[in-house]
Protein backbone atom coordinates (compact mmCIF):
# COMPACT_ATOMS: atom_id res chain seq x y z
CA UNK A 1 0.00 0.00 0.00
CA UNK A 2 1.47 2.73 -1.34
CA UNK A 3 -0.10 5.77 1.15
CA UNK A 4 -0.09 5.16 4.70
CA UNK A 5 -0.83 7.90 7.76
CA UNK A 6 -0.96 8.20 11.22
CA UNK A 7 -2.08 10.67 13.54
CA UNK A 8 -1.01 11.53 17.45
CA UNK A 9 -1.71 14.23 20.00
CA UNK A 10 -0.95 14.19 23.71
CA UNK A 11 -4.13 12.69 24.56
CA UNK A 12 -5.11 9.65 22.83
CA UNK A 13 -7.22 7.81 24.85
CA UNK A 14 -8.01 9.82 27.87
CA UNK A 15 -8.35 13.64 29.01
CA UNK A 16 -5.82 14.54 31.88
CA UNK A 17 -7.03 15.60 35.09
CA UNK A 18 -9.12 18.39 35.27
CA UNK A 19 -7.21 20.30 36.73
CA UNK A 20 -3.17 19.42 38.47
CA UNK A 21 -2.52 20.59 41.82
CA UNK A 22 0.35 23.29 40.01
CA UNK A 23 -3.00 24.90 37.53
CA UNK A 24 -5.22 24.82 40.78
CA UNK A 25 -2.79 26.67 42.65
CA UNK A 26 -2.06 29.21 39.66
CA UNK A 27 -6.23 29.83 39.57
CA UNK A 28 -5.97 30.00 43.82
CA UNK A 29 -3.62 32.78 43.67
CA UNK A 30 -5.19 35.06 40.99
CA UNK A 31 -8.44 34.90 42.81
CA UNK A 32 -6.91 35.69 46.00
CA UNK A 33 -4.80 38.90 44.22
CA UNK A 34 -8.24 40.07 42.69
CA UNK A 35 -9.90 40.10 45.75
CA UNK A 36 -7.63 42.51 47.51
CA UNK A 37 -7.33 44.20 44.14
CA UNK A 38 -11.46 44.57 44.09
CA UNK A 39 -11.07 45.98 47.99
CA UNK A 40 -8.75 48.09 47.24
CA UNK A 41 -10.40 49.76 43.91
CA UNK A 42 -13.61 50.26 45.88
CA UNK A 43 -12.11 52.48 49.01
CA UNK A 44 -9.97 54.66 46.32
CA UNK A 45 -13.52 55.04 43.90
CA UNK A 46 -15.60 55.71 47.14
CA UNK A 47 -12.96 57.95 48.66
CA UNK A 48 -12.98 60.22 45.19
CA UNK A 49 -16.53 59.87 43.97
CA UNK A 50 -18.00 60.94 47.72
CA UNK A 51 -15.55 63.83 47.70
CA UNK A 52 -16.15 64.59 44.44
CA UNK A 53 -19.64 65.41 45.65
CA UNK A 54 -18.89 66.93 48.86
CA UNK A 55 -16.88 69.45 47.51
CA UNK A 56 -18.25 70.32 44.01
CA UNK A 57 -15.63 69.23 41.88
CA UNK A 58 -16.62 67.74 38.96
CA UNK A 59 -13.15 66.45 37.81
CA UNK A 60 -12.89 64.76 41.11
CA UNK A 61 -16.95 62.99 41.14
CA UNK A 62 -16.08 61.80 36.85
CA UNK A 63 -12.81 60.59 38.09
CA UNK A 64 -14.30 58.31 41.17
CA UNK A 65 -16.73 56.97 38.44
CA UNK A 66 -14.56 55.53 36.03
CA UNK A 67 -12.61 54.13 39.29
CA UNK A 68 -15.55 52.03 40.15
CA UNK A 69 -15.02 50.84 37.08
CA UNK A 70 -11.54 48.94 38.09
CA UNK A 71 -13.70 47.19 41.03
CA UNK A 72 -16.35 45.83 38.25
CA UNK A 73 -14.24 44.32 36.29
CA UNK A 74 -12.34 43.00 39.31
CA UNK A 75 -15.82 41.57 39.36
CA UNK A 76 -16.04 40.38 35.77
CA UNK A 77 -12.54 38.42 36.90
CA UNK A 78 -13.53 36.59 39.87
CA UNK A 79 -16.83 35.21 37.91
CA UNK A 80 -14.71 34.13 34.78
CA UNK A 81 -12.27 32.54 36.93
CA UNK A 82 -14.65 30.63 38.54
CA UNK A 83 -16.16 29.32 35.12
CA UNK A 84 -13.13 28.84 32.80
CA UNK A 85 -11.30 26.96 35.36
CA UNK A 86 -14.14 24.33 34.85
CA UNK A 87 -13.01 21.02 32.94
CA UNK A 88 -13.21 19.81 29.56
CA UNK A 89 -16.78 17.69 28.81
CA UNK A 90 -17.99 16.15 25.90
CA UNK A 91 -19.36 19.58 24.76
CA UNK A 92 -16.67 21.53 25.64
CA UNK A 93 -13.36 19.33 24.72
CA UNK A 94 -10.54 21.92 24.25
CA UNK A 95 -12.19 23.02 28.33
CA UNK A 96 -13.29 26.86 29.18
CA UNK A 97 -10.43 29.05 29.07
CA UNK A 98 -11.79 31.27 26.23
CA UNK A 99 -14.49 32.78 29.12
CA UNK A 100 -11.27 34.64 30.32
CA UNK A 101 -11.08 35.72 26.81
CA UNK A 102 -14.32 36.98 26.69
CA UNK A 103 -13.74 38.48 30.30
CA UNK A 104 -11.54 40.87 29.22
CA UNK A 105 -13.88 41.81 26.75
CA UNK A 106 -16.12 42.82 29.63
CA UNK A 107 -13.00 44.65 31.26
CA UNK A 108 -13.08 46.52 27.95
CA UNK A 109 -16.95 47.45 27.82
CA UNK A 110 -15.82 48.65 31.65
CA UNK A 111 -13.57 51.02 30.35
CA UNK A 112 -16.00 52.45 28.17
CA UNK A 113 -18.14 53.01 30.55
CA UNK A 114 -15.88 54.85 32.26
CA UNK A 115 -15.09 57.06 29.57
CA UNK A 116 -18.91 58.16 28.69
CA UNK A 117 -19.23 59.18 32.15
CA UNK A 118 -16.27 61.50 31.21
CA UNK A 119 -17.92 62.78 28.27
CA UNK A 120 -21.13 63.49 30.12
CA UNK A 121 -18.82 65.14 33.05
CA UNK A 122 -17.84 67.26 30.15
CA UNK A 123 -20.99 67.98 28.89
CA UNK A 124 -22.09 69.39 32.44
CA UNK A 125 -19.31 71.89 32.11
CA UNK A 126 -22.33 74.62 32.51
CA UNK A 127 -23.28 73.63 35.72
CA UNK A 128 -19.83 73.71 37.48
CA UNK A 129 -19.03 77.00 39.52
CA UNK A 130 -16.10 78.83 38.28
CA UNK A 131 -15.10 80.19 41.45
CA UNK A 132 -14.71 76.85 42.35
CA UNK A 133 -11.15 76.52 43.41
CA UNK A 134 -9.85 72.98 44.68
CA UNK A 135 -8.67 72.66 48.45
CA UNK A 136 -5.64 71.21 49.86
CA UNK A 137 -7.70 68.63 50.38
CA UNK A 138 -8.92 67.72 47.25
CA UNK A 139 -4.86 67.89 46.22
CA UNK A 140 -4.44 65.16 48.80
CA UNK A 141 -7.06 62.96 48.39
CA UNK A 142 -6.11 62.70 44.66
CA UNK A 143 -2.50 62.56 45.23
CA UNK A 144 -2.49 59.37 47.47
CA UNK A 145 -5.32 57.68 45.58
CA UNK A 146 -2.96 57.97 42.41
CA UNK A 147 -0.32 56.32 44.39
CA UNK A 148 -2.32 53.69 45.65
CA UNK A 149 -3.37 53.00 42.00
CA UNK A 150 0.22 52.99 40.41
CA UNK A 151 0.63 50.54 43.07
CA UNK A 152 -2.35 48.38 42.08
CA UNK A 153 -1.09 48.26 38.99
CA UNK A 154 2.37 47.70 38.85
CA UNK A 155 1.56 44.51 41.36
CA UNK A 156 -1.19 42.88 39.19
CA UNK A 157 1.11 42.84 36.11
CA UNK A 158 3.65 41.76 37.85
CA UNK A 159 1.36 38.93 38.77
CA UNK A 160 0.05 38.34 35.67
CA UNK A 161 2.95 37.91 34.64
CA UNK A 162 4.25 35.51 36.52
CA UNK A 163 1.23 33.46 36.59
CA UNK A 164 0.16 34.01 33.11
CA UNK A 165 -2.97 35.47 33.62
CA UNK A 166 -4.73 36.91 30.80
CA UNK A 167 -7.45 38.57 33.35
CA UNK A 168 -4.43 40.02 35.32
CA UNK A 169 -2.96 41.76 32.86
CA UNK A 170 -6.22 42.86 30.90
CA UNK A 171 -7.21 44.69 34.63
CA UNK A 172 -3.70 45.70 34.88
CA UNK A 173 -3.86 48.12 31.89
CA UNK A 174 -7.17 49.12 32.76
CA UNK A 175 -6.09 49.89 36.29
CA UNK A 176 -2.82 52.09 34.91
CA UNK A 177 -5.69 53.64 32.36
CA UNK A 178 -7.21 54.87 35.92
CA UNK A 179 -3.54 56.04 37.19
CA UNK A 180 -3.13 58.02 33.91
CA UNK A 181 -6.76 59.44 33.87
CA UNK A 182 -6.09 60.64 37.79
CA UNK A 183 -2.47 62.59 37.09
CA UNK A 184 -4.56 64.10 34.53
CA UNK A 185 -7.05 65.27 37.11
CA UNK A 186 -4.27 66.52 39.72
CA UNK A 187 -2.72 68.59 36.87
CA UNK A 188 -6.30 70.02 36.10
CA UNK A 189 -6.75 71.11 39.63
CA UNK A 190 -3.10 72.35 39.91
CA UNK A 191 -4.04 74.51 36.94
CA UNK A 192 -7.59 75.68 38.44
CA UNK A 193 -5.39 76.62 42.11
CA UNK A 194 -3.37 79.34 39.74
CA UNK A 195 -7.12 80.12 37.76
CA UNK A 196 -7.43 78.48 34.67
CA UNK A 197 -11.00 77.44 35.69
CA UNK A 198 -11.26 75.48 32.35
CA UNK A 199 -8.27 72.91 33.22
CA UNK A 200 -10.57 70.68 34.39
CA UNK A 201 -12.62 70.20 31.14
CA UNK A 202 -9.12 69.98 29.56
CA UNK A 203 -7.84 67.57 31.36
CA UNK A 204 -11.18 65.51 31.63
CA UNK A 205 -10.67 65.49 27.40
CA UNK A 206 -7.52 63.88 27.28
CA UNK A 207 -8.56 61.15 29.88
CA UNK A 208 -11.47 60.31 27.51
CA UNK A 209 -8.58 59.62 24.44
CA UNK A 210 -6.41 57.48 27.08
CA UNK A 211 -9.63 55.33 27.87
CA UNK A 212 -10.26 54.71 24.65
CA UNK A 213 -6.88 53.75 23.59
CA UNK A 214 -7.03 51.66 26.51
CA UNK A 215 -10.35 50.02 25.65
CA UNK A 216 -9.00 49.30 21.98
CA UNK A 217 -6.07 47.65 23.58
CA UNK A 218 -7.60 45.01 25.26
CA UNK A 219 -10.27 44.43 22.51
CA UNK A 220 -7.52 43.87 20.17
CA UNK A 221 -5.71 41.28 22.48
CA UNK A 222 -8.86 39.76 22.96
CA UNK A 223 -10.77 39.08 19.51
CA UNK A 224 -7.28 37.80 18.59
CA UNK A 225 -7.32 34.92 20.74
CA UNK A 226 -11.35 34.53 19.67
CA UNK A 227 -10.55 34.87 15.53
CA UNK A 228 -7.57 31.86 16.08
CA UNK A 229 -4.69 34.28 15.53
CA UNK A 230 -1.47 32.33 15.45
CA UNK A 231 0.33 32.10 18.89
CA UNK A 232 3.62 30.95 17.27
CA UNK A 233 5.83 31.20 14.99
CA UNK A 234 5.85 28.27 12.61
CA UNK A 235 9.62 28.21 12.61
CA UNK A 236 10.29 28.15 15.82
CA UNK A 237 8.33 24.74 15.82
CA UNK A 238 10.06 23.37 13.25
CA UNK A 239 13.19 24.22 14.71
CA UNK A 240 11.85 21.96 17.56
CA UNK A 241 10.73 19.04 15.77
CA UNK A 242 13.95 18.85 13.04
CA UNK A 243 15.77 18.37 16.05
CA UNK A 244 13.45 14.83 16.99
CA UNK A 245 15.12 11.70 15.36
CA UNK A 246 13.11 9.89 12.85
CA UNK A 247 11.51 13.02 12.00
CA UNK A 248 12.15 13.40 8.09
CA UNK A 249 10.23 16.58 7.46
CA UNK A 250 7.28 19.16 9.01
CA UNK A 251 5.04 21.32 7.42
CA UNK A 252 1.23 22.52 8.08
CA UNK A 253 2.33 24.11 11.25
CA UNK A 254 -0.91 25.95 12.95
CA UNK A 255 -1.57 27.31 16.52
CA UNK A 256 -4.52 28.88 17.83
CA UNK A 257 -5.24 29.83 21.32
CA UNK A 258 -4.30 31.89 24.23
CA UNK A 259 -0.31 33.23 24.81
CA UNK A 260 -0.93 30.87 27.75
CA UNK A 261 -2.80 28.53 26.61
CA UNK A 262 -1.51 27.82 22.81
CA UNK A 263 -3.28 25.01 20.66
CA UNK A 264 -0.91 23.33 17.61
CA UNK A 265 -1.18 21.37 15.32
CA UNK A 266 1.27 19.91 12.25
CA UNK A 267 2.14 17.34 9.86
CA UNK A 268 5.42 14.78 10.28
CA UNK A 269 7.02 13.14 7.16
CA UNK A 270 8.26 9.68 8.64
CA UNK A 271 10.04 6.66 6.88
CA UNK A 272 7.18 4.97 4.99
CA UNK A 273 7.58 1.62 6.59
CA UNK A 274 6.99 3.26 10.22
CA UNK A 275 4.99 0.72 12.15
CA UNK A 276 1.65 2.52 13.78
CA UNK A 277 3.20 1.62 16.98
CA UNK A 278 6.50 3.57 16.00
CA UNK A 279 4.57 6.35 14.90
CA UNK A 280 2.20 6.59 17.58
CA UNK A 281 5.22 6.74 20.03
CA UNK A 282 6.90 9.40 17.74
CA UNK A 283 3.98 11.29 17.87
CA UNK A 284 4.36 11.41 21.94
CA UNK A 285 8.06 12.18 21.70
CA UNK A 286 7.13 15.15 19.38
CA UNK A 287 4.53 16.24 22.15
CA UNK A 288 6.73 15.92 24.86
CA UNK A 289 9.57 17.76 23.20
CA UNK A 290 7.36 21.00 22.22
CA UNK A 291 6.02 21.03 25.10
CA UNK A 292 9.44 21.16 27.04
CA UNK A 293 10.92 24.07 24.86
CA UNK A 294 7.39 25.97 24.27
CA UNK A 295 5.84 25.79 28.11
CA UNK A 296 2.10 27.77 26.96
CA UNK A 297 1.29 24.47 24.72
CA UNK A 298 -1.17 23.11 26.01
CA UNK A 299 -1.57 20.18 22.98
CA UNK A 300 -0.63 19.00 20.22
CA UNK A 301 -2.27 16.99 17.55
CA UNK A 302 0.43 14.98 15.10
CA UNK A 303 -0.35 14.01 11.57
CA UNK A 304 2.04 11.40 9.95
CA UNK A 305 2.72 11.02 6.74
CA UNK A 306 5.03 8.98 4.63
CA UNK A 307 8.25 10.92 2.93
CA UNK A 308 8.27 9.63 -0.43
CA UNK A 309 4.58 10.28 -1.09
CA UNK A 310 4.51 12.30 -4.15
CA UNK A 311 0.83 12.63 -3.72
CA UNK A 312 0.70 14.62 -0.87
CA UNK A 313 -1.78 17.46 -0.79
CA UNK A 314 0.29 21.04 -0.24
CA UNK A 315 -0.96 22.35 2.76
CA UNK A 316 -0.96 26.91 2.65
CA UNK A 317 2.18 27.82 5.53
CA UNK A 318 0.82 30.18 7.49
CA UNK A 319 3.02 33.39 7.06
CA UNK A 320 5.80 33.62 9.31
CA UNK A 321 5.01 35.61 12.59
CA UNK A 322 7.02 39.60 12.77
Amino acid sequence: MKRAAFSGSSAPNARKAPLDDEESARRHAVRRILIWILIANLLVASARYFYGIYSGLISVRADGLHAFTDGASNVVGLLALRFASAPPDPDHPYGHRKIEVAASLGIALMILVGMAEIIEAIRAREFVDPTLVPDGIALGLVGATLGVNIAIAGAEARAGKRLKSAILRADARHTMTDSLATVLVLIGLLLMRIGYSSADVAAAALVVILIFLAAFSILRMALSSLLDKVQLDPERIRRVVLGIPDVEGCHAIRSRGQPDHIFVDLHLLVRPDMTVRDGHILSHRVTRALKRAIPEIADVMVHLEPSDDDDRPVYEQPPKME
